[in-house]
């Protein structure tokens, strides 16, 4: 798959950098050599990105070493920095906890924040975007609209008043009968996704937004866990960000099982994308919430990223899941921070990526919003998710974190404007970084994990394939399942 059509050609125009003081000021203090053991050849912006991830976590250690190479992810900010910084952070985690350095490759980053447009099941890649996603322009500015999943796409053509099976044409002239801000509210009424695009200026003013850290973490009690198995990870993620993060953990040599809801299926090539270790299986949570409770009384880290208060419900929202059990390690990705206005909101990397203000500045010589050369808040965030994660398992402790996609934006706007990458938006050195493993019978192409630990197991699984494992999961719980 090629993103040409969803990541346009960027425009020549000027940027305005956003004033963000703690990035300015902490970017000028980490050139190599300064303060946070910075010893790698890092930019100073990228080295910013790792330290102010280290801070929030308390971790003093040198950063892990990273080659020559380039991500080819800039485009009118640097999203090569941010990137480099948080996949930095990782392997610095992730090295206290294999005891081993690891180190870090540009181009295996670029071409993992790229892996979208290079999984394929026998040959057949997938368009990650639905003809219905994508910016329109309202009577006084523009939105940008997910459609990707059934069920939002079908919310956002009720919404618009049309019905059957609708042309992009259709919703366009539909959403220039009314207002971005009419547009937006009517979507998060509905339950559909669709989000007015703001200059950066207009996001900062969002209650909240400005403050949003770029991760957080809070200690637990000391966590005694078993040393004769591998440490369990119970994911409950989906699209992109989450499965990321626990890829990553899957690649440390940690057992991650994978539960997707059986009633909204997850698109199978985006689980496949990072699938890599993992074991997979679905259920339906109102009728099995106990069921998955037992196996969180089996887990040592819990990883949730759906929309806050959806896991609550079922008494496995981040609070549920520390009262019942203090010494977990637990982690929550969402859109937006916690603390912000719109916290309960739906939105993915695309719809932040227009909210925030990067849109804006990614605009396309004829005023059309753009966007980032990758989905680089969504795998920035799954790397600094799994490096708190790591920590707070190397350190022996339960911990609540989290990680909005809010936070790397943030941080993304605030290490000013960059030059676009040269190379094409698929550089053809990516295809040194690929594979093609067995996946049930059928040829997965993927790019290889971001490191390669000898005696784990990549192995792939096609959705929900691990049932009868789950299945015998059920039977010790006294489930039905």
């Amino acid at each position: 798959m090629g993103l040409s059509s969803v990541h346009p050609i960027l425009p020549q125009t000027p940027v305005v950098r956003v004033a963000v003081s703690r990035w300015s000021t902490l970017a000028s203090s980490c050139q190599p050599g300064a303060p946070y053991g910075v010893r790698v050849p890092l930019s100073s912006s990228a080295a910013a990105v790792a330290a102010l991830a280290q801070a929030a976590v308390g971790d003093g250690d040198a950063l892990a070493p990273v080659g020559d190479g380039t991500t080819a992810l800039d485009s009118r900010v640097h999203a090569e920095d941010l990137a480099l910084g948080a996949v930095t952070f990782c392997a610095t985690a992730a090295s206290r906890f294999l005891g081993r350095e690891l180190s870090v490759d540009p181009g295996r980053v670029g071409a993992s924040y790229r892996s979208p447009s290079y999984v394929a099941l026998d040959g057949v890649g997938f368009e990650g975007f639905d003809p219905l996603s994508g910016f329109f322009q309202a009577s006084d500015g523009w939105v940008r609209t997910h459609a990707n999943y059934p069920w939002h796409r079908k919310r956002l053509i009720r919404l618009l008043g049309l019905g059957g099976a609708p042309s992009r044409e259709d919703v366009a002239a539909a959403v220039l009968e009314r207002t971005a801000h009419e547009i937006e509210s009517a979507a998060n009424a509905a339950g559909a996704i669709a989000v007015q695009v703001r200059t950066a200026q207009e996001f900062a003013a969002v209650p909240g937004m400005a403050a949003a850290p770029l991760l957080s973490y809070r200690p637990g009690p000391p966590a005694a866990r078993d040393t004769d198995r591998a440490v369990r990870v119970l994911d409950l993620t989906r699209v992109i960000a989450g499965p990321v993060a626990t890829k990553t953990l899957a690649a440390m040599g940690l057992d991650v099982l994978r539960l997707d809801p059986s009633q909204l299926a997850e698109i199978e090539m985006q689980h496949l994308d990072s699938a890599a270790g993992k074991h997979s299986t679905v259920v339906d949570l109102r009728l099995n919430a106990k069921l998955v409770r037992h196996l969180v009384d089996q887990a040592d880290v819990v990883v949730t990223g759906y929309r806050p208060g959806s896991l609550a419900t079922f008494g496995l929202g981040a609070n549920e899941l520390l009262e019942r059990r203090p010494e977990l390690v637990v982690a929550v990705i969402q859109a937006w921070p916690g603390a912000s206005a719109w916290s309960h909101r739906r939105g993915f990397d695309s719809i932040v990526q227009a909210a925030s203000g990067i849109a804006d500045l990614e605009r396309r010589p004829d005023g059309t919003p753009g966007a980032l050369r990758a989905q680089a808040l969504d795998h920035s965030a799954g790397y600094l998710l799994a490096g708190a994660v790591l920590h707070a398992l190397a350190a022996g402790q339960g911990a609540r974190l989290g990680v909005s996609l809010t936070g790397p934006a943030m941080a993304l706007l605030g290490l000013g404007p960059a030059e676009p990458s040269p190379e094409p938006l698929l550089p053809q050195s990516d295809t040194a970084h690929l594979e093609t493993v067995d996946c049930g019978g059928h040829r997965l192409t993927r790019v290889r994990s971001m490191w390669e630990l000898d005696g784990v197991d990549a192995h792939a699984e096609l959705l929900g394939t691990s049932m009868p494992m789950f299945r015998k999961v059920a039977q010790a719980a006294g489930s039905n399942t």
